[in-house]
């Protein structure tokens, strides 16, 4: 996992996960980078095969980090696998250990080749990621409710397409944002992951696309995989991050 210890950085990566369709640009696959030691707020980075956005301007470490309206149960679980376009993959898992006085406490790891790290996030019941500026381990499920969030308020049934724009999954706390852009969203069928039905969505804007399972009620997708299409001297290329639900417990 890379090591950024720079408050503002952080905040700024966690914010570019809202905005992967906002026409930035990312990559995919596991890097270890080192933060600047300014104040410098842009963002290109890739951790254990996440897919990140550059921000550009300057970001608030105030900034709120948009998250799906969700009520947390001790005891719930989440745990993915997830497989970049470089092939190495890893594992992260989410559990909630307490929820208490309006507050929910999440224990969280993440597992790459002989490596594991874990850390404990914080935050209030419905906006718990308000509490992820400090912890970098809470970007992936940042992104797994990306999925969520286009189709949070429609009707989940084969079929049924819709338009939202990328300003909804902007910070009120980011200035310098790309212009919005139209996300054209699709609900293409039905899927069974880790035993359980989900619906399978696409999102897609500009040149990235956002595919994925989605279960209404649910806090994070039960997969997803973000694509983007770079320009390079020797021509295109497609970067893929994939994240699939390999066990939970929902009590």
């Amino acid at each position: 996992m890379p090591s950024i210890g720079n408050r503002q950085v952080i905040v700024a990566i966690l914010l570019a996960a809202t905005m992967v369709l906002a026409g930035c640009s990312g990559g995919g696959g596991p890097a270890t980078t080192e933060a600047p030691d300014d104040e410098s707020t842009d963002a290109n980075t890739t951790t254990g095969g996440e897919m990140t956005a550059s921000v550009e301007g300057e970001t608030s470490a105030e900034g709120d980090i948009p998250a799906v309206d969700y009520q947390w149960q001790e005891g719930e679980s989440y745990t993915y696998e997830s497989e970049a376009s470089q092939g190495s993959t890893s594992e992260y898992s989410w559990t909630v250990s307490d929820v208490s006085d309006g507050q929910v406490t999440a224990e969280l790891s993440s597992g790459f080749g002989s490596q594991t790290q874990t850390s404990t996030l914080t935050g209030p019941q419905g906006d718990v990621f308000s509490g992820s500026s400090d912890n970098l381990q809470a970007f992936t499920f940042v992104l797994m409710q990306i999925p969520q969030l286009v189709v949070q308020g429609q009707e989940l049934s084969p079929g049924n397409t819709w338009t939202v724009s990328s300003s909804e999954f902007e910070s009120s706390g980011l200035q310098g944002q790309s212009q919005p852009r139209d996300i054209d969203v699709s609900v293409t069928g039905t899927s069974q992951v880790a035993g359980t039905q989900c619906y399978n969505v696409e999102a897609t804007g500009g040149n990235q696309t956002i595919s994925g399972c989605v279960k209404e009620g649910w806090p994070f997708a039960l997969s997803a995989t973000f694509e983007l299409q770079t320009q390079t001297t020797t021509g295109g290329e497609t970067q893929t991050s994939s994240y699939v639900l390999v066990d939970y417990n929902r009590p």
